[in-house]
């Protein structure tokens, strides 16, 4: 007799970016965050960063970090065509615009316009064509258009970075919903090793996009091969953030050698019924990943 042996891991979504094309933001909205500190610089200066697009610091910033081309910011805005009085697209009242600059499909002139600014910095930009919609035109926004975007950066965030230390084998790369089996060893900044199962005779098991693991391996585990080792360093907002966790300090930056012993196939599905077990909770509802194998 045959029967199926469900392995259930707890499963959460993957980080997911917004939509980027400026003209499906939503309909001018509330924007007092960005218009409460733009005050007009006297003589309409502008500072040029290429040519066709310039600049004005309308607030400055604080802090010493600065965006750079692969950080995850989240930006309120507002964006109208030259001289004309209403904006054709804003964000949401209290709400931001949260992306991944070097993997968006937002406008080039705010992709390069952003790079430099601080946390609570105002800028103003001014695009030329080729720097927002060129010659095509969009909903409310004419061919040709230059445009002036108005952009405070409220958070800037280090993505999870990671790079491979020894090549996997074969095609099979792992992808959200499979189940993965794993060596690791996870390190603070300074060197200490917090956890590791090299020792263990067990490897770890985990449904890659689940909430089993933190969010910043489930980042940095998609695509990895049969055999591959990678070294994925989680900056806290995708690790524990500001919790401290037995061997971990609040706001830790992990990072971790991972080794990929075996990709298998798994299901994500969403249930709404309680439940009970050693693993997951009782009474919590939310995405799964199963593993099914026979004995």
């Amino acid at each position: 007799m045959r029967s199926l042996l469900y392995t259930i891991l707890l499963a959460a979504c993957c980080l997911n970016l917004p939509r980027t094309s400026m003209a499906q933001s939503p309909e001018p909205a509330n924007t007092d965050k960005v218009e409460q500190s733009q005050e007009q610089p006297p003589n309409e200066h502008w500072t040029q960063i290429l040519p066709g697009l310039d600049m004005q610091i309308i607030k400055q910033g604080k802090g010493d970090r600065q965006v750079v081309e692969d950080d995850i910011v989240n930006m309120v805005y507002n964006a109208k065509v030259k001289g004309a009085k209403v904006h054709f697209a804003a964000t949401q009242p209290n709400k931001g615009f949260r992306f991944q600059i070097n993997k968006s499909n937002i406008l080039p002139g705010i992709k390069k316009g952003i790079i430099g600014m601080r946390e609570g910095e105002h800028r103003r930009l001014q695009l030329a064509p080729q720097f927002g919609f060129g010659n095509k035109a969009v909903k409310n926004v004419p061919a040709g258009s230059t445009l002036i975007i108005n952009i405070m950066i409220d958070q800037i965030q280090t993505p999870v970075r990671w790079e491979t230390l020894t090549p996997g084998s074969g095609e099979r790369q792992a992808q959200k919903g499979d189940v993965l089996k794993v060596q690791y060893v996870g390190k603070l900044a300074n060197g200490t090793v917090f956890d590791s199962n090299q020792s263990f005779t067990m490897p770890f098991v985990f449904g890659l996009g689940s909430t089993h693991v933190i969010a910043g391996m489930n980042i940095g585990s998609v695509g990895m091969k049969v055999g591959e080792t990678r070294r994925i360093v989680i900056p806290p907002a995708f690790g524990y953030g500001d919790k401290a966790r037995s061997k971990i300090p609040a706001r830790s930056t992990l990072t971790f050698d991972l080794t990929c012993l075996a990709i298998e196939d798994g299901v994500v599905f969403k249930t709404t019924k309680t439940s009970d077990g050693p693993v997951i909770q009782d009474g919590q509802t939310g995405l799964f990943a199963i593993r099914m194998e026979a004995i």
